[in-house]
């Protein structure tokens, strides 16, 4: 994992303790999770116990059920897909923290993740908010 980021101080003329900045962060997952996972995968054994076909091939992301007596597909059934690879994630955001007074703070962010789940099984997505700074 590693994130980086640059905040600029007084971008607006006569906002001098206002913030802008930028932010960006990726994680990367371990290859031997993948590895864990293919043995995982591998060992995915039919729901019916065939003989015929003991465990899942390679290959398809869902394998019909056989036919325990005779090894061929048969039944609407399916196994469950096969678990993905894990690569990375990563997140840009920007923001501008607004100085209300000597002790008050408003926040507007803005974030981008890419590939949220690690394994490209959830779609990009945005995040807009904002967060409220109080000092006592």
């Amino acid at each position: 994992y590693f994130q980086t980021g640059l905040v600029y101080r007084g971008l607006l003329p006569k906002r001098d303790d206002d913030q802008c900045g930028v932010a960006f962060g990726c994680g990367f997952y371990s290859p031997y999770y993948n590895q864990f996972i293919d043995s995982q995968n591998k060992a995915l054994y039919n729901q019916y116990g065939s003989a015929y076909n003991g465990t899942v091939p390679d290959g398809p992301t869902d394998a019909k059920a056989p036919n325990a007596k005779t090894g061929k597909p048969g039944s609407s059934k399916a196994y469950y897909a096969y678990a993905p690879h894990f690569t990375s994630t990563q997140v840009l955001e920007a923001f501008y923290l607004v100085q209300l007074n000597k002790w008050a703070t408003i926040k507007p962010y803005a974030q981008y993740i890419r590939n949220p789940a690690g394994n490209n099984t959830v779609p990009d997505d945005w995040i807009l908010g904002a967060s409220v700074g109080v000092k006592f």
